[in-house]
């Protein structure tokens, strides 16, 4: 896949030194959601600095699941850069449909 794409990062402390992370991405904009190419990833892990470095974990969402049996055969590990206003994400989770790609800069929007 090439060419623009819309993805949303979600990052939460939640708590024990632990980071939740949310990806979603994958489709053309102008493809509107629910497109096969799209995708989600859930992990968790711990920051050091700038980096968070955290493992994908099961999910179910009204995009897509994976569960314990998905990882068990295709471990998947994401690691998030934080560079001021924006988030380098870099992961090997190979799940998404198409060969879609999470992978990539990720820019905070301006708050409403």
């Amino acid at each position: 896949m090439s060419g623009p794409r819309v993805g949303t990062l979600e990052l939460r402390d939640a708590g024990n030194g632990e980071w939740a992370i949310r990806l979603q991405g994958g489709g053309a904009p102008n493809e509107g959601a629910g497109m096969v190419a799209d995708c989600e990833l859930h992990a968790r892990g711990t920051r050091e600095g700038d980096r968070i470095e955290a493992n994908v974990v099961p999910f179910d969402s009204t995009l897509m699941s994976v569960t314990t049996a998905d990882l068990q055969r295709q471990p998947s590990a994401v690691t998030v850069t934080l560079e001021g206003a924006a988030a380098i994400v870099d992961t090997d989770f190979a799940l998404c449909a198409m060969q879609a790609d999470l992978n990539g800069r990720y820019v905070r929007r301006a708050a409403h």
